[in-house]
């Protein structure tokens, strides 16, 4: 050991060590009813240290301070272990507090050595976690958090987690969350799992406990590229159970061999997870789902990322799938972006438990299976979504009620766009549905006392024989109204000029023989404007198009027209079996590709139309 004058400690540690001795960091104190790393290190209630007083210090190693003999009182002891430096002070008055590596030091002579910290701060460093990607840093940074009521900083470096389990709940897997605790994961921290051929593993747990914070932009790895097991579907990045107040911000999970987090009860169902919150959080490559959510309410996730979902279905981004009898009730998913899950972006599954007052709100949704479902659910909210590019379908509603579903861009969709099945009370409206392939709305099953309204509906269908808006089964008193309908654009110009059975389109039109056989123009200018017929031929090197029947007034040189194509109705409704729909003031004035058509075709008993428009 060596003095030191404050001159010399001040340059021996540096600006960065200076700033950290006389930091009053705002951190906080705590109010939780378990003892603090500080509280359980200062508690004699003594004035501040007779250091500061002083102009002298004593530089040492952990190992020299635990073989010190004859411990100065008032003085500082400067630790230069690299990781493990600051400054610890001899306390004559305890006999009792245990060596914990980080805070408390036990000299061979039973001396205790006090390190000064911030209030409630530690550095898992302190504690002996190494960060160099190999050594199990478990204990040690279990022993940072200690009994909680503390902020534990995980500094740059690989942390190797022991994360398995072996049953729900498991407190002793991995890290473990205490009362009135942060963690703060630093931007160039990894907790990472240790390869395990175990079904279940968490690594950050957060069980039965309150007010606790896992924040700091590092990151959370599985270990799925490694796992050397082929069972179970259950390890997860951070678990949470019954606890309440739970912040989880601005960190990366990935790599999990189930999910980035799940969100369930603890012990008991009644023991329920409450006020929960994900913010800015990635959840990337994980096997089974990014979060699900099994006995919870007061969920918020925001401005968070879930892609790449893929391994162990459902796959989906998000899940709020409850438990066996439990619920999962008031969350809400607020402008996050859900790409490439393969089961799915967002679903909603009350088949075991209820699952009610739900919001999704703003968020992006691209890719294949893109899509969002919701089974046997109430009380849902989907305002101000983009959902893009999905196969099979883009939202379907299944044996749920009272929904909102308004704003909603809805496009590119090799499938049904909306799809209601057996549904009741659920409110469509002002949203966009654009480039649908097959139904852009459909109505299913027992669906009744549904509002489609105010819809805007382009560039949708694919086959002569499809529908816009689809009533089928026993759906019935729906109402459709309102709604824009057209379908497929292709081409629009003047003509040059027509025949009864003929027009002649403009020189901007295809060179292709037979580019519009089977479409159907639209005279909307013009002469003989209001008709419309079928394009039975088309000759690519007089562009004209031989159209049947016979135009009642034929087109001239001042004809204006527009060549369209997709489905046969803009409206329909399919059976006898849905009654007494209404369906009124649609605009369908390119709903239909037949020529004789409003764009409605009604099969339905007692269904009230009246002032939709249409051309002929």
């Amino acid at each position: 050991m060596a003095n030191m004058t404050r001159r010399k400690l001040l340059a021996a540690i540096g600006a960065t060590g200076a700033a950290t001795l006389f930091y009053k960091a705002s951190v906080g104190t705590t109010s939780g009813m378990e003892t603090s790393v500080w509280e359980a290190t200062y508690n004699k209630g003594k004035s501040g240290p007779k250091w500061l007083e002083t102009e002298i210090c004593i530089s040492t190693t952990i190992s020299e301070l635990r073989a010190e003999t004859s411990p100065k009182e008032g003085i500082p002891y400067y630790v230069t272990d690299p990781g493990m430096e600051g400054f610890f002070l001899y306390d004559p008055l305890d006999a009792a507090s245990p060596d914990n590596t980080g805070t408390v030091l036990v000299s061979t002579s039973g001396a205790r050595f006090k390190r000064i910290v911030e209030q409630s701060f530690v550095n898992v460093k302190w504690f002996g976690a190494a960060g160099n990607g190999t050594t199990d840093d478990t204990a040690a940074i279990n022993a940072a958090i200690g009994d909680g009521n503390v902020t534990v900083y995980i500094p740059e470096g690989t942390y190797m987690i022991r994360a398995d389990a072996t049953s729900v709940g498991q407190l002793n897997a991995g890290i473990q969350a205490k009362n009135n605790t942060t963690i703060v994961i630093s931007p160039s921290a990894i907790l990472k799992a240790f390869p395990s051929a175990t079904p279940r593993y968490t690594i950050i747990n957060i069980f039965g406990k309150t007010n606790v914070t896992i924040e700091g932009g590092g990151k959370i790895i599985g270990e799925r590229n490694e796992h050397p097991g082929t069972t179970g579907q259950w390890g997860y990045g951070i678990a949470i159970g019954g606890s309440d107040r739970v912040l989880v911000r601005d960190l990366y999970i990935a790599d999990c061999w189930g999910d980035a987090s799940v969100v369930g009860y603890y012990l008991t169902q009644s023991n329920a997870a409450r006020n929960i919150t994900f913010q800015n959080v990635i959840c990337d490559n994980n096997r089974r789902q990014g979060i699900s959510v099994t006995c919870a309410e007061n969920v918020r996730i925001e401005s968070s990322t879930f892609v790449n979902t893929h391994g162990h279905a459902p796959e989906f981004g998000i899940d709020l799938e409850p438990d066996p009898g439990s619920f999962v009730r008031r969350v809400t998913v607020a402008n996050c972006l859900f790409q490439n899950n393969t089961g799915g972006s967002f679903t909603m599954n009350g088949t075991l438990g209820t699952v009610e007052y739900v919001e999704f709100i703003g968020n992006t949704l691209i890719g294949p299976a893109s899509r969002i479902n919701g089974l046997l659910t109430q009380n849902v909210a989907l305002k101000g979504n983009i959902m893009s590019d999905s196969i099979n379908r883009s939202l379907w509603i299944s044996k749920s009620t009272n929904y909102t579903i308004e704003g909603n861009l809805i496009q590119n969709c090799n499938g049904i766009g909306i799809w209601l099945e057996n549904a009741s009370s659920i409110s469509i409206t002002n949203n966009h549905l654009y480039n649908i392939a097959t139904n852009t709305i459909r109505l299913s099953g027992t669906t009744n006392y549904c509002l489609v309204a105010n819809n805007v509906i382009d560039e949708s269908g694919s086959a002569a024989s499809s529908t816009s808006v689809m009533i089928v089964d026993s759906a019935s008193f729906n109402t459709i109204q309102g709604n824009t309908v057209q379908n497929r654009f292709k081409h629009a110009g003047t003509a040059k000029g027509g025949t009864t059975t003929s027009i002649v389109l403009d020189n901007a039109a295809s060179a292709t023989s037979g580019e519009y056989n089977t479409m159907t123009v639209y005279l909307v200018g013009g002469t003989g404007a209001g008709q419309k017929r079928k394009i039975s031929s088309y000759d690519g090197t007089t562009q004209t198009a031989v159209c049947t029947p016979a135009w009642t007034v034929a087109p001239d040189a001042s004809s204006e027209y527009v060549i369209r194509y997709g489905p046969m109705d803009g409206i329909r409704v399919n059976s006898p079996q849905s009654k007494y729909n209404i369906i009124h003031n649609n605009q369908l004035l390119f709903g239909t590709t037949l020529y004789n058509s409003n764009g409605i075709a009604d099969q339905g008993t007692g269904t009230s139309v009246l002032g939709n428009v249409s051309l002929e």
